[in-house]
């Protein structure tokens, strides 16, 4: 009877943990639907460089890298018409204005392409990240942009940055390009794996004393006892 009540609370927990990870899901998709250019479901997990509440990135303006100062507009262009914004040490600006969307450079995707290629880890020790291309009309540069999962950062920083000749290259550790399920870095809600394994240990368990019940009294009827 304990174990039949174990077993009953457990799949209670795991059914509340799979509705909460239906929910979860719904939310992501809902936030692929809102970020069609920034956002991609992978393996169940989505990646994303979006803030929450639907609004434009603050996170990405005023990163300073070896004399450059960059900003950095990943969904959408800011209010100049520009995807990034960099400035070197002799105040030059480089405007790129244009994004590359399924092999062009054009002013902007539409709904369907994606601006940004998320990338979930295959191996141990690899790490999230997303990738994109932009062009600065002006100067025909070509600025690729690879934003690397970093949990435990607190704010975006630039990495590495190489600007010479026609094809530039960025960097950027960020915790805003790490798996979500939508909103943690888990594969489930918190409770929903330990919920699962208490389960199958405790169907176990019961299907063991079963067995051994079942073995112990091979060739004996229940009522033997009230013969006797």
């Amino acid at each position: 009877m304990r174990s039949a009540t174990i077993i009953a609370i457990a799949c209670l927990l795991l059914l509340v943990g799979s509705v909460s990870a239906a929910g979860s899901q719904a939310q992501a998709r809902a936030i692929e639907t809102r970020w069609k250019n920034c956002s991609q479901i992978l393996r169940g997990r989505l990646g994303a460089l979006y803030p929450e509440d639907g609004t434009q990135f603050t996170d990405f303006q005023g990163l300073s890298f070896a004399g450059y100062t960059v900003n950095f507009s990943p969904c959408l262009v800011d209010q100049k018409g520009n995807y990034v914004d960099i400035r070197d040490s002799w105040d030059r600006h480089y405007y790129f204005d244009q994004v590359f969307c399924g092999g062009s450079a054009v002013a902007s995707c539409p709904g369907d392409a994606r601006l940004i290629a998320f990338t979930m880890p295959d191996k141990v020790g690899e790490v999230a990240q997303i990738t994109s291309s932009y062009r600065d009309t002006s100067d025909m540069i070509t600025l690729n942009v690879v934003s690397q999962c970093n949990a435990s950062a607190t704010k975006s920083r630039i990495t590495n940055m190489t600007a010479l000749g026609s094809t530039w290259t960025m960097t950027i550790q960020t915790v805003e390009a790490c798996a979500r399920f939508p909103y943690t870095n888990k594969s489930m809600p918190a409770g929903g794996v330990a919920a699962l394994i208490i389960c199958i240990l405790t169907f176990i368990l019961q299907a063991g004393a079963c067995f051994k019940y079942h073995k112990d009294n091979k060739g004996h009827s229940p009522l033997d006892g009230d013969q006797m």
